[in-house]
């Protein structure tokens, strides 16, 4: 990752989105003395097991939104009581604002799981181009065979280089990806906003009205970390860079710690020095 340095009148700093931050930490460490940890069996092993674990969680909780989301859309016409297989089940008014917080519960942890998906596969990607190596995944291949079709579309500068016509591929896939990105997101909002809406304009029932209010909350929550992992955010030299040669110094509580109160800091290292003394 190549890092250009800005300035302003506090000084020079880096901007870097979180997602950057975070995979600049693993390219450090993974060019330390520590770096061989990286690239061992068992280490690969363990990330491509992972890996297949978010995309699996990632997939079930894709489908579990849409089936709920769908039940929420169709729930005006099939409350009160339904037979189902000869057997009548009674649906509450309240069940919808309740479905509400079901909904909202699995977009934020469907939000996670992507955020974290996207994390791994930056993680392998690093790792990957730190020995030159732009297709990491086709070394992991006996561990994980996961969305194999994104490389298969991505533009070739090496070997046969790809030509207009394939280079025109991801960026359509990319523009189909956020249509349909933007519109899995909106359906669940659009229908929590058509249960809310009569729900708050005549908060009778407290219940709902409460029920309403989380799902609400949790969406907004939701909303937040899409734009918090979206902004990028300035970054500034510290003096002590992330290990190229990882070691804690003998004097580090005089550079302060992030855990350790100041004042806390100044007595330890007073008396360290005393007992060396």
């Amino acid at each position: 990752m190549i890092l250009e340095k800005k300035e302003d009148k506090k000084g020079p700093f880096y901007k870097l989105g979180m997602l950057e931050r975070a995979t600049l930490t693993l390219e450090n460490y993974a060019s330390s003395e520590i770096g061989p940890r990286f690239y061992t069996e068992e280490f690969l092993s363990g990330i491509a097991t992972q890996r297949n674990a978010l995309h699996a969680r990632v997939a079930k909780a894709t489908s579990s939104l849409i089936v709920v989301t769908t039940l929420l859309a169709f729930y005006d016409n099939i409350q009160g009581t339904t037979s189902i297989a000869e057997v009548s089940i009674s649906l509450p008014q309240a069940g919808a604002a309740a479905l509400c917080v079901v909904i909202a519960m699995s977009l934020f942890g469907l939000i996670i799981g992507l955020i974290d998906q996207i994390m791994i596969d930056r993680y392998i990607a690093t790792l990957g181009e730190r020995l030159g190596v732009y297709s990491f995944e086709l070394a992991l291949l006996n561990y994980s065979a996961q969305n194999l079709w994104v490389s298969a579309i991505l533009p070739k500068y090496f070997g046969l280089k790809s030509d207009t016509g394939h280079k025109t591929v991801a960026p359509v896939f990319g523009l189909f990806f956020v249509v349909f990105s933007f519109a899995g997101l909106t359906y669940p909002v659009a229908v929590i906003s058509s249960v809310a809406w009569p729900v708050l304009s005549d908060p009778s029932n407290l219940l709902e009205v409460a029920l309403v209010l989380f799902s609400i909350s949790m969406l907004l929550f939701s909303l937040f970390i899409i734009l918090a992992f979206s902004l990028r955010y300035k970054f500034r030299p510290t003096g002590t860079s992330e290990p190229e040669n990882p070691f804690i110094p003998e004097d580090f509580l005089d550079h302060g710690h992030p855990r350790i109160h100041k004042t806390d800091a100044d007595s330890d290292t007073l008396s360290e020095k005393s007992g060396r003394d």
